[in-house]
């Protein structure tokens, strides 16, 4: 490095060194070498920063969606295979980069692959193998012939936590939060921030998308898939405990959150947390605690519901049967059960079944709760006497034996329902007025709670049963009552119905509209036109069903 030094010394240079992961504690010689040569600059690669004061990191983020397929489709041709443009299997292709999650090694090699095989036959068994079957190019170092050499050259360089961190992570298929790390890390949880960061460092671990202040991180999927091979028995048993332990503790937390307190932050929350607390879930199935897996369940049904997940809570709630279910198990298992149910038949039948097992354990909530569902499938039925008397008897359970600003879902939810009934019997001005009530009583009490977005969940429902005037008129009124504090994505949301009911009343320039309207900043939402196109959607609506 000494003789380097005088040689640079009194010139202008660029010193480019490649793969200095390996030989890092060369860091302090490179500070020599740049002192006494102060006009050089060193390009230093490497999978690790050398922590030097003067080092300025540049990290290579993975490629995009269109430069991974660019990428794909010039390996294809340099093998001699045909382009996938033209050929069919552009679909196949941009899944195949999608699942190398943008690392152009995986790419290279993924394309080498399917050079050989085809990009659809190899879409159709990626998932089976553990490796690529075609290793890559000879001229490339032996550790970068396989993603599963690479991944495995990278490990080796991890201190002891880090290694046994990384597989444990795997076991999450989506992107994680620090008190997710502190579950899957138990009994290490001690380290466990200190091994993520040296995993984020080695770029084993990056950053995922933040969810408000809340930090976020993910394994990219090549990586992934290769750590979860590595991970033993016994860990992976330990990270399900943990991650049950954590997904029935942070449903309850959310569970308070959105009935207490109408927190409509949680409905993003658990959205993004889905996939952990599916993970959880279903480990406090196979450990056969099935009130505790009823209990998580019955926590969050309202946010998977609201995010268009009902497919799905049908599924978690298929997976428990209720003669392994305690009487309050049974009854939050059957509220849950009827929250994602559509058959409005099969929703009264259960709705009333879990009101009449919540009263009899004099659970006041739950039997609100369950009362309001069967209120809302007698509805559905043109039973109007029916779903008045169902409602009333929720209030009742509201008013006389619940702290009304300890449920506020109650609490709104009987206005809604009214509003509900009001539409169903033809009487637009009183649904608008209980829908408007609805809201006023979440502002009184200090709630964040949305009768706009329930409202919108409302007229896509109504839109399923081809009642589009109604779903017109739900829009309205959302439209008018959604809040600044709603943030983007709920508004958006309410957009998009409005384009498909647009679109299902046959007018394409007005769905384009409110398409756009859906991809938009919150500032059009301030402006006048958005009522007027809301009012004009309505008229549309009543044209085409006949009350004009």
């Amino acid at each position: 490095m000494t003789g380097l030094a005088a040689h640079l010394a009194g010139t202008s240079a660029l010193l480019v060194l490649d793969n200095l992961e390996r030989v890092t504690a060369c860091g302090p010689h490179l500070v020599e070498l740049l002192a006494a040569s102060p006009d050089t600059v060193v390009l230093a690669t490497s999978r690790v920063p050398l922590r030097l004061r003067r080092e300025r990191e540049v990290r290579i983020a993975p490629l995009g969606p269109a430069a991974a397929v660019r990428l794909f489709g010039e390996r294809l041709a340099a093998a001699g295979a045909p382009p996938p443009a033209g050929s069919g299997d552009e679909g196949a292709v941009a899944q195949l980069c999608r699942r190398a999650d943008g690392l152009p090694l995986a790419i290279e090699l993924s394309a080498a692959a399917a050079a050989r095989l085809g990009p659809r036959a190899l879409l159709e068994r990626v998932d089976q193998l553990t490796d690529l079957p075609v290793a890559g190019p000879r001229d490339l170092p032996a550790r970068q012939r396989t993603m599963a050499a690479t991944i495995e050259w990278s490990c080796r360089m991890l201190g002891p936590a880090a290694r046994r961190l990384l597989p444990r992570l795997a076991m999450v298929p989506g992107s994680f939060s620090l008190n997710t790390v502190d579950a899957i890390a138990e009994p290490d949880a001690a380290g466990a921030v200190g091994a993520l960061a040296e995993l984020i460092e080695h770029s084993l671990v990056t950053h995922g998308d933040d969810i408000g202040p809340v930090a976020r991180f993910r394994l990219l999927e090549p990586v992934r898939r290769y750590a979860l091979e590595t991970l033993e028995p016994t860990d992976r048993e330990q990270v399900r405990r943990g991650v049950a332990r954590w997904a029935l503790r942070a449903a309850r937390e959310h569970g308070a959150l959105i009935r207490g307190r109408g927190d409509m932050t949680v409905v993003e929350q658990v959205e993004v947390d889905r996939h952990v607390l599916r993970l959880g879930f279903d480990q406090l199935v196979d450990a056969r605690r099935h009130d505790d897996a009823a209990e998580l369940l019955w926590s969050v049904w309202l946010p998977l519901w609201m995010t268009g997940h009902t497919h799905e809570g049908l599924a978690w709630t298929d997976r428990l049967h209720e003669d392994d279910l305690s009487e309050r198990g049974r009854a939050r298992w059957l509220v849950a059960r009827a929250g994602f149910n559509r058959v409005a038949a099969e929703l009264f039948a259960t709705a009333e079944r879990a009101m009449r097992l919540a009263e009899r354990i004099d659970d006041a909530s739950l039997a609100a709760e369950a009362a309001i569902f069967a209120s809302a499938a007698a509805l559905r039925l043109e039973d109007f006497d029916g779903s008045g008397a169902l409602l009333a008897r929720a209030e009742a359970h509201m008013k006389q034996r619940l702290d009304v600003e300890r449920d506020v879902w109650a609490a709104v939810h009987v206005p809604i329902g009214c509003g509900d009934g009001a539409l169903l019997r033809g009487d637009r001005s009183a649904a608008a007025r209980h829908w408007r009530a609805a809201a006023a009583t979440a502002q009184e009490l200090g709630s964040g709670f949305s009768v706009a977005a329930v409202l919108a969940e409302c007229a896509q429902a109504a839109r399923g049963e081809g009642r589009l005037d109604d779903a017109a008129v739900m829009l309205a009124v959302a439209g008018e009552l959604a809040p600044q504090r709603d943030g983007h994505r709920p508004r958006a949301h309410l957009a998009g119905v409005a384009a498909a009911v647009a679109a299902d009343l046959g007018d394409v320039a007005s769905a384009q509209w409110w398409e756009g309207v859906a991809g938009s900043d919150a500032a059009l939402w301030d402006t006048g036109e958005l009522g007027e196109r809301f009012r004009e959607l309505v008229r549309r609506a009543d044209t085409v069903s006949g009350r004009d």
